[in-house]
């Protein structure tokens, strides 16, 4: 009698002389389905850049495929994986802070033949542009000591633009739960800005 072939997702991996452990590409994109939007914000808190939030994060998946047989043996104890995804991706960005101390910086007067025009705003002046940059490094100081929910909350509606109904159906939480914790956040942000607007 023939042998049955075996899928390509469900091949087993040696991992150790005489130990076979099985895993699938199936368990591996369940995992990045479940956790990609808060490990996206977890990056994207660090970063306050979007491509390089997204290149931390396919980093990490990278890194983690090639760990997947070893995080096998904890089932579906996923909060296992998610920690070590949140140590990971910290340790991607310290790295990359790091890397990029190292770099020379590059200044206007490199740039030499384009106008000084184009890196100002005309509307603002050099005061006023400061004045809105060290308010908006407040405000996410202060989103930063919300809990985890209420700072995933605070970014899909204010960064991501997306309404209450459509960050309930990502977060599996009711419509009127995450309103809920939009007002609490809100209420929450203005005690630590001490604004009572």
């Amino acid at each position: 009698m023939a042998e049955a072939a075996v899928p390509d997702t469900e091949k087993p991996s040696v991992t150790a002389p005489g130990e076979v452990r099985e895993f699938t590409t199936g368990s591996f994109i369940k995992y990045v389905e479940s956790t990609k939007t808060s490990l996206y914000v977890l990056a994207f808190r660090l970063t306050r850049n979007r491509q390089l939030a997204e290149d931390l994060l396919s980093q990490h998946y990278s890194r983690l495929w090639q760990k997947w047989p070893s995080f096998a043996e904890y089932g579906e104890q996923a909060k296992v994986t998610k920690a070590y995804s949140w140590r990971a991706i910290n340790h991607l960005y310290v790295d990359f802070v790091r890397r990029s101390a190292r770099r020379p910086e590059v200044t206007t007067d490199d740039l030499g033949a384009i106008p000084r025009q184009r890196f100002e705003d005309p509307v603002q002046s050099p005061e006023e542009s400061a004045l809105h940059q060290q308010a908006v490094r407040e405000l996410w100081a202060a989103v930063s000591l919300l809990p985890e929910d209420k700072q995933i909350i605070i970014h899909e509606i204010y960064v991501e633009g997306l309404r209450i109904p459509k960050v309930a159906a990502l977060m599996g939480y009711p419509e009127a739960t995450v309103r809920y914790k939009h007002n609490m956040a809100l209420r929450e942000l203005r005690r630590v800005l001490g604004d009572s607007d």
